[in-house]
């Protein structure tokens, strides 16, 4: 790929890898920055797009790690790109069938009714929650990356 290239994706890559750990980190600035009335703040909701980011952060990194293959060890780079790309594959149909079961799932009574009993408003609502579940979806994304540098340093990539 031509130096041209790389210096206009890269700095478009990493201003959308951004926005994804924004995403990632603190979606209620999503919900400030771009209210809608048909998504409204909630923990389920602010849930759903840490998901969102999480997949964005791995779609960003993979393109990253592909597009830093020319720079330096071109096969060890590719490797983690294909390894952050099956994680993003494994992500994403996480992403799809979570948001497919609980649509389902919350049309029963029975399943609500857990769900409120378990997790009440004011738990969900409380900041604490809020920081334990930035820094889950944070260390997933922690994880996904690590394992993946180290899976293609001991050579093990599709």
């Amino acid at each position: 790929m031509p130096d041209d290239a790389i210096a206009i994706l890269l700095p478009l890559l990493l201003t959308f890898l951004a926005i994804a750990l924004a995403l990632l980190i603190r979606p209620s600035v999503h919900f400030r920055l771009r209210p809608n009335v048909s998504m409204p703040n909630t923990p389920w909701i602010r849930l759903q797009i840490r998901m969102i980011g999480l997949v964005f952060c791995l779609m960003l990194l993979a393109a990253l790690f592909y597009l830093s293959a020319g720079v330096v060890k071109p096969r060890f780079l590719k490797g983690v790109s294909s390894n952050i790309l099956v994680a993003l594959w494994i992500a994403f149909a996480t992403l799809a069938v979570n948001g497919i079961a609980s649509a389902l799932l919350w049309r029963i009574s029975a399943f609500r009714a857990f769900i409120r009993g378990r997790y009440p408003s004011e738990k969900m609502q409380d900041p604490s929650w809020e920081r334990r579940m930035t820094w889950i979806f944070c260390l997933v994304l922690l994880f996904v990356v690590a394992s993946s540098l180290v899976l293609a340093a001991e050579g093990y990539h599709p």
